[in-house]
């Protein structure tokens, strides 16, 4: 099951939440919620840089789940999905460890909703 971090952004009219939210739903109900993936990777560049992990650290890295599924690309053609349990090592350890706590942390804390409510 997929696990997306998304924070208050501009790009989203309407949307709700603290400072972060987690949605958890499979590839049909994540396209459902927000179809394009481009609109989702700028969400995840939000979610990652209140997580306080730069811009610069965040475009074209690759994140994948146990089972590499996920509909969000980057500018690269890389594949994201956070779930928590893997993130790929062509990143450094030291922003590894910051999105890991920083997944951690959302999923215990945040308010969990649909992304169309």
């Amino acid at each position: 099951m997929a696990v997306v971090v998304v924070t208050p952004h501009p790009i989203v009219s309407g949307f709700q939440a603290k400072k972060m939210a987690v949605f958890f739903g499979d590839e049909d109900q994540i396209f459902a919620d927000y179809p394009s993936a481009a609109k989702f990777r700028e969400l995840l560049v939000a979610a990652l840089e209140g997580a306080g992990v730069p811009y610069e650290e965040v475009r074209g890295l690759d994140f994948f789940c146990e089972n590499d599924r996920c509909p969000i690309v980057t500018e690269a053609g890389d594949f994201l999905l956070f779930d928590g349990s893997h993130i790929s090592t062509n990143i450094s350890a030291a922003v590894a460890d910051r999105v890991a706590k920083a997944i951690i942390k959302v999923e215990q804390t945040a308010q969990i909703r649909p992304a169309s409510q």
